[in-house]
């Protein structure tokens, strides 16, 4: 072989040394509210429509930051509801621990049989009553909680029928 030949054959052309960094991926991300507000005012502060071209991109993009908005109020809300609904459930929990204690502590002293299906039947009465009653709080407390949660849904909605303009300055 001849030495011009080898030299192209042994030599390959110059491969990249290792994997290039992106630099979308490298940039900052800016936060939601600030991505929104850059939006705003390059939008506001061009012309609305420019020959041949259209805002659609800038629309789309705001309306991509309005609904991340609405969709942090959202989780925020569903997260105090959560909480709320927890310390519900764990306090319900916790009375019917302290009650089913003192009734078993009646229980065991009763004197005779039918002392005892008197006691068991008053406790069985009584828990009833309480598990109505705690379902009735725990639905309403859920009703007025997921009203909280889509309420900022709701609100986005119902100010973005069509594609956002921009917000003023």
């Amino acid at each position: 072989m001849s030495d011009t030949r080898k030299a192209s054959i042994t030599k390959s052309p110059s491969a990249p040394a290792g994997p290039k960094a992106d630099p979308v991926d490298d940039a900052p991300r800016p936060a939601p509210q600030a991505a929104v507000d850059e939006v705003a005012s390059r939008a506001s502060s061009e012309p609305q429509m420019r020959l041949g071209e259209s805002l659609f991109p800038e629309q789309v993009a705001l309306l991509a930051a309005r609904n991340l908005e609405a969709l942090v109020a959202c989780s925020g809300a569903a997260t105090r509801a959560a909480q709320e609904l927890a310390g519900t459930a764990v306090e319900f929990g916790q009375r019917n621990a302290r009650q089913a204690s003192a009734a078993l502590h009646g229980l065991s002293e009763a004197r005779s049989a039918p002392e005892f299906v008197a006691l068991q039947s008053e406790y069985a009465r009584n828990l009833i009553e309480e598990m109505a009653e705690a379902t009735m709080q725990f639905g309403d407390r859920t009703m007025r909680l997921f009203g909280e949660v889509v309420e900022p849904l709701v609100a986005h909605v119902d100010a973005s029928g069509a594609m956002p303009s921009p917000r003023p300055a």
